[in-house]
């Protein structure tokens, strides 16, 4: 097994992650021209989002998320009783909304 952060990866290679959207894609193509090895970590719901913002970003996720789980959920007799038509799309945007403003 390889540890993905042992100094091989951090310390003797240029790393650089767009966790809590530290780095943009400037920074990224900077770093491609300037090393030869390059160790990435990406978090693909940062680039499909299009938010700028760590909080946007997750009201985002968590959204869809929850959209995603809402079709496992609907095979549950009491999920189905509750929302027999899925989780109301005004429900999760209300969410959002609301984690936008806090």
């Amino acid at each position: 097994m390889v540890n993905a952060y042992s100094a091989s990866f951090v310390r003797r290679m240029q790393y650089i992650s767009d966790s809590d959207l530290r780095n943009k894609p400037a920074d990224f193509l900077a770093v491609l021209g300037k090393h030869n090895f390059i160790h990435m970590l990406l978090h693909p719901i940062i680039w499909t989002s299009e938010k700028d913002n760590i909080v946007s970003m997750l009201a985002y996720a968590l959204s869809g998320i929850i959209r995603e789980c809402d079709h496992e959920f609907i095979l549950n007799p009491a999920w189905k009783e509750r929302f027999p038509d899925g989780i109301p799309e005004e429900l999760l945007n209300k969410l959002e909304d609301f984690l936008n403003k806090s």
